[in-house]
């Protein structure tokens, strides 16, 4: 009698679904953009591969959206995907995406820009974006179950994947203490990683909390590479699980903002690590951030990819004979209305730091020949973030969901070449002198040298 109702209740779906408003919205950069009415927008981008495709679902979650009591929830939920669940046999999803195609063991889960978490599939360019596919990804999300079996098998991996995390990549640990301690007491604030004290504290109803509070089916975002547009709006329509979500009246509470503090923190890890009877002391990583422009304003947001590129150069171009034991990494991080430059060092030294003042310093008059360097390293980023976006969809999501109105990326390369060619040497110089008014300095390692050194 159940499985009678479910399936009644799936055929009225289907024959109201003539009822949906569907609003489509063309966007340059080969995207198209569908927006069901009550229900998830959808957007493509060719990918220019026929071969593979790849399709996201969108949601949010990250530690933006967490506090002290359940700092971590979103890994946990991110891990949840795809588990049994409570309406219909994961044996039967599993056999209809075997048969599709799709292999479930590529399934990925990942965390975008602290605030929302993505759920991938990738298949070929033919199989992807069908009903198979839609369904599982949507009945993972708007049906979960979060049992207490698998927590207590998803505690054991999370707590082993923070130690991974942690020591095997310090610089991208060193990143996220950077992160906190410019937003500090900010959602953007909230650590990365999930504490050890709430690792054993996460339950079923934390996670059911954290559902209630962040899943929508109005709210969702399916984006996809590789996919026919119209097939696969016509998939995500009929799907039946989209049509029975008893959520898909409800409207989430605003996301919160935060703010750029900046500031100093320092912090001494020794890592053990037994070799021939002696302990080695992890190296010295050491941070600097810059308060940056965030997604809604595009002309600033060039203008620091061209700062961002400025900075490459000096540590790793011609100055890196300063230190050649030293490496870094360089990234630029838009959220909504603020964002993030962060330089991090291996090995870093006073030195290494000076550069990067100096750096910002010279940004402060720039000549006609250097405007034209940086502008045709910004073409090239761009175009390179562009080319990724076409094969990770997830990535593109970033822009669609924080620039609704200046699309940006979604631009195309010629948009985005005219954006970079309005930028101006005073632009430039502007934002450089922001950045070195209030920067943050982080050293994260294993002595007290990294102590001393200063902005």
């Amino acid at each position: 009698k159940c499985f009678q109702n479910m399936a009644a209740a799936a055929q009225e779906a289907l024959v109201s679904r003539a009822g949906k408003a569907l609003t489509r919205v063309a966007i340059g950069g080969n995207v198209a953009l569908t927006k069901i009415e009550n229900g998830p927008a959808i957007v493509t981008k060719s990918s220019g591969n026929d071969a593979g495709g790849r399709l996201s679902v969108v949601v949010r979650g990250g530690p933006v959206f967490e506090n002290q009591y359940n700092s971590g929830v979103s890994h946990f939920a991110r891990r949840m995907a795809f588990r049994d669940n409570l309406i219909t046999s994961t044996w039967r999803m599993d056999r209809d995406l075997t048969l599709a195609g799709i292999d479930q063991e590529g399934f990925e889960a990942g965390l975008l820009a602290r605030k929302y978490l993505t759920y991938t599939l990738s298949g070929g360019s033919e199989t992807v974006g069908q009903t198979a596919s839609v369904d599982k990804l949507l009945q993972s999300i708007l049906f979960p179950r979060f049992h207490f079996r698998d927590l207590d098998n998803l505690r054991n991996i999370i707590g082993q994947d923070e130690i991974n995390a942690i020591w095997n990549n310090p610089m991208g640990y060193t990143r996220n203490l950077l992160t906190e301690v410019a937003f500090a007491g900010q959602p953007l604030g909230n650590p990365m990683y999930c504490p050890a004290h709430n690792i054993g504290a996460i339950g079923s109803s934390t996670l059911w909390d954290w559902w209630e509070s962040n899943v929508s089916s109005q709210d969702l975002l399916i984006v996809a590479s590789g996919v026919d547009h119209d097939y696969l709006v016509d998939n995500v329509v009929e799907s039946p699980f989209l049509q029975m979500s008893n959520i898909a009246n409800t409207k989430l509470a605003a996301a919160p903002t935060s703010q750029y503090v900046g500031g100093t923190r320092n912090k001494i890890h020794h890592k053990s690590m037994e070799r021939d009877e002696e302990w080695e002391i992890m190296d010295n990583f050491v941070a600097v951030g810059f308060k940056a422009p965030g997604c809604d304003n595009s002309k600033d947001r060039v203008a620091a990819t061209m700062i961002v590129s400025a900075l490459r150069t000096a540590l790793g171009g011609a100055s890196a004979f300063q230190y050649a034991d030293a490496s870094s990494q360089v990234s630029y991080e838009p959220f909504e209305n603020v964002g993030l430059i962060s330089v991090v060092m291996r090995n870093g030294q006073q030195s290494c730091v000076d550069t990067v003042r100096k750096t910002i310093e010279g940004l402060g008059s720039v000549s006609a020949d250097q405007l034209t360097t940086l502008k045709k390293a910004a073409k090239v980023e761009l175009w390179t973030q562009s080319q990724n976006r076409a094969f990770a969809p997830e990535l593109l999501a970033g822009d669609v969901l924080f620039a609704p109105t200046v699309p940006f990326i979604l631009d195309g390369v010629e948009g985005q070449n005219k954006l970079v060619d309005s930028v101006t040497a005073a632009d430039i110089a502007r934002l450089a002198k922001e950045m070195a008014q209030n920067p943050t300095l982080v050293s994260n390692g294993g002595d007290k040298a990294a102590l001393s050194i200063k902005f």
